[in-house]
């Protein structure tokens, strides 16, 4: 198998691989099929697929933390503004370590039911690493940043605690209140998973210094009406219901806004 097309549809990941595999083997008339008459060049490549893609997920998320702790704390001691060569790295470990987590093959047994990853990831203060990303100058990278952030929130209980032990309410309502950006539907949907599920983070929004209410409020005027703005749009009504009911912004006004 070689040729640029080929190329262009190798699969990069193991149930990639698999789905690959599916699809071109269902055109064929598989009942008379046998390995043996397997073309040998076809044959070498997908033992050799096979073989550089049983890597462990949990090793390579590992290794794409220590990046991204390693070339912030660097940039953090120089007391200079991250290079591109710089964000371009940290976008690649990000988009690694989001890829594992986004496959609908490994979110399962990585981030729901497999504590031993979240662990590591928390030991390795993942969650630090991810803010610095987010007060990063790069929109990709925050993106990026702000997925992960979301996907660990509602996939993974624990992690609910942690985040509003290290402030991160306080965190997020700041970078609402002054940022625009594909991202800020990943930081509403992290804050919403935290007010729907902790009274705690409920609390903490109602602080009047973070002039959450407000935030929230032009949100949902600016995205009123926009499709594409429309996740935006409904964790604003949501978290607005849950937190400000009593200032006259419940889940009826919520609705009008729709």
């Amino acid at each position: 198998m070689s040729g640029g097309d080929d190329n262009a549809r190798n699969p990069k990941n193991l149930p990639a691989l698999l789905n690959f595999c599916v699809r071109n083997t269902a055109t064929e008339d598989a009942p008379s099929s046998s390995t043996a008459s397997m073309d040998p060049e076809r044959r070498k490549w997908l033992e050799e697929a096979m073989s550089d893609m049983t890597v462990s997920p949990v090793e390579e998320m590992q290794k794409n933390l220590n990046v991204i702790k390693e070339t912030l704390s660097q940039h953090r001691e120089s007391g200079q503004a991250p290079t591109e060569e710089a964000c371009c790295t940290l976008e690649s470990a990000l988009e690694s370590i989001t890829e594992y987590v986004g496959s609908i093959d490994y979110a399962k047994g990585l981030v729901r039911h497999n504590i031993s990853v979240y662990l590591e990831f928390e030991n390795l203060d993942g969650f630090s690493a991810l803010l610095r990303a987010l007060q990063s100058d790069s929109l990709r990278l925050k993106t990026k940043a702000g997925f992960l952030l979301s996907s660990l929130c509602s996939q993974q209980e624990r992690s609910r605690d942690t985040l509003i032990r290290m402030g991160f309410v306080e965190q997020l309502a700041a970078m609402l209140r002054h940022e625009l950006g594909p991202h800020r539907e990943h930081l509403l949907s992290t804050l919403d998973t935290l007010v729907s599920e902790c009274p705690s983070a409920r609390d903490e929004c109602r602080r009047p210094e973070l002039q959450l209410e407000d935030t929230l409020r032009t949100g949902l005027a600016s995205s009123r009406g926009r499709e594409e703005q429309r996740e935006e749009h409904d964790h604003s009504a949501h978290i607005l219901a849950m937190c400000f009911a009593d200032s006259g912004i419940g889940s009826g006004h919520a609705e009008m806004d729709r």
